[in-house]
């Protein structure tokens, strides 16, 4: 039962607001639900562009995993400074080299 004045926000439960006609208490029901909605727009966006986000990077990660991240050239030059230095045999150093992926100097 609403009436003139009263607004309800649960069925059954009336509040007396003195000077608020039915009209504006809608009005103004109206108003606070349309900036809410704004609130999930915005929710809507930022959970699809995390989930797009997402999935792009799952991909990017799934093709480059496995993959060496370092050059050839930086890793051949980390392990003559490894040898140069002792910390690798001769035959360790060659069969290093030989695992690396990429071309192959001749």
């Amino acid at each position: 039962m609403q009436g003139q004045g009263y607004t309800s926000t649960l069925p059954g439960c009336r509040v007396k607001r003195p000077g608020l006609s039915s009209f504006e208490t809608k009005l103004r029901i109206l108003i606070i639900m349309s900036d809410t909605s704004a609130f999930g727009i915005w929710a809507m966006l930022a959970f699809w562009a995390s989930a797009i986000g997402g999935i792009a990077i799952a991909i990017t990660w799934g093709k480059t995993r496995g993959r060496n991240p370092g050059h050839r050239d930086l890793l051949i030059k980390s392990l003559n400074q490894r040898l140069d230095k002792g910390e690798i045999s001769q035959e360790e150093y060659q069969r290093k080299v030989d695992e690396l992926p990429g071309r192959r100097e001749e």
